[in-house]
């Protein structure tokens, strides 16, 4: 006799009833997440290698279609090969000679050529930190690196020896004339400002070297010693000279030249404050921004101090890919006939800007180095570029 048939409950489940059971929590796959990470990873790295690989006409090209981006010009007109870094490229006040002052020391250079050297200054020391040529166009003022010395080279005569200028204090980096080549001011590492006698230095007794420190009383060249709370990153003078810029860490002060007091200390939140210039026609003052990402230069109106414009920030890829990312300025210039403002960036680039309104207009890539210094053609229709992997360039505006 077989053995009974359990029971089968063959009642239909109400409707709208579900089938209890429990609910199952998928645990993460981490070895998936791991290979996504490290596959990111290897793809930017690949990007990184083959966008630095291209030409810098191709990546120019890809910049150019970014958001807010600006022509990239890649190729300069001249390029002069210098020694190790070019801390100063001065046009002669004719504009047939370039004078750049670079680890060799001060080198005259034909712009036309670029190749011909017409004279090598003899200077003594490891180098140039800073150059500046007199309005006259006569008279050098050359800073020398890793010294404490300032020479004051005639230009007429190439055989005279350089006078020279020292304080024990320390190293002098930014120079400058006054606008009828009076004065000379300069400042640095010694946490002064120093404004010096030009006029004397050029008529008396050339190839003397001046003791400009307090003590040396009886042939004294040295008119004023400020004292500051940093060192001296830019120094300028109105058109007029009637005013003084000078560029110390957070701060632009601008001081009487009668007087040589401060009359009004410009600053911006959060922004550290490279080289310094005047406009053409004395309305602005601006200044190289070493350490924002917000704008490269900010200028000032003069009467007012009220900010007349932030340069505008330009597009340069935002590091992604090789291309070069928006920088640090290190220094600034104005074109001579009022039209533009030159930004020198740490990332190898040249701001070219509307100098009434900070609107970009281009850039131009001198290289990976940083540059040091820039400057106009009398003409202004020729911008000089100095960098800090040796290289002098001539751009055509």
């Amino acid at each position: 006799m077989s053995a009974p048939r359990p029971s089968v409950n063959t009642r239909r489940r109400p409707p709208g009833s579900r089938k209890s059971s429990k609910s199952k929590t998928r645990k993460p796959d981490y070895g998936l997440i791991i290979a996504g990470v490290i596959g990111c990873i290897v793809g930017t790295i690949v990007l990184f290698y083959v966008a630095r690989s291209m030409p810098a006409k191709a990546r120019s090209g890809i910049v150019a279609g970014l958001p807010n981006s600006v022509p990239i010009v890649t190729s300069p007109r001249r390029t002069i090969d210098g020694t190790g870094d070019v801390h100063a490229v001065v046009f002669q006040a004719d504009g047939k000679g370039v004078l750049v002052g670079d680890r060799a020391g001060l080198t005259e250079y034909d712009p036309a050529t670029g190749a011909a050297v017409t004279r090598a200054f003899p200077l003594s020391g490891k180098g140039v930190r800073a150059a500046a040529l007199s309005p006259s166009g006569k008279t050098l003022a050359v800073a020398l690196a890793y010294t404490k010395t300032v020479r004051i080279v005639h230009a007429a005569n190439d055989s005279v020896d350089p006078s020279s200028l020292t304080d024990a204090a320390g190293e002098v980096e930014p120079l400058t004339f006054s606008p009828d080549g009076r004065l000379l001011l300069g400042g640095g590492v010694p946490k002064k400002l120093f404004v010096w006698d030009a006029e004397s230095l050029i008529e008396e007794e050339p190839g003397r070297v001046f003791d400009t420190t307090a003590a040396a009383k009886s042939r004294k060249r040295l008119v004023r010693a400020i004292p500051l709370e940093g060192s001296v990153r830019g120094v300028a003078f109105s058109p007029d000279g009637r005013l003084a810029a000078v560029s110390v860490g957070r701060k632009v002060l601008l001081l009487d030249t009668g007087t040589w007091l401060v009359v009004r200390a410009l600053a911006e939140p959060k922004m550290e404050f490279g080289g310094v210039a005047f406009s053409p026609d004395g309305k602005n003052l601006a200044a190289a921004v070493r350490d924002s990402d917000a704008t490269p230069a900010v200028a000032w109106e003069v009467t007012t101090g009220k900010v007349a414009y932030r340069a505008e920030r330009l597009t340069a890829g935002g590091g992604r890919f090789g291309i070069p990312p928006t920088s640090t300025a290190e220094q600034v210039a104005y074109s001579p006939n009022g039209d533009h403002l030159a930004v020198a960036r740490a990332d190898g680039m040249v701001a070219l800007t509307e100098a009434k309104s900070g609107k970009a207009r281009r850039l131009l890539q001198a290289g990976d180095r940083a540059i040091l210094s820039v400057g106009f053609s009398p003409d202004s229709r020729t911008v000089v570029t100095g960098s800090a992997d040796g290289s002098v360039k001539l751009w055509d505006l």
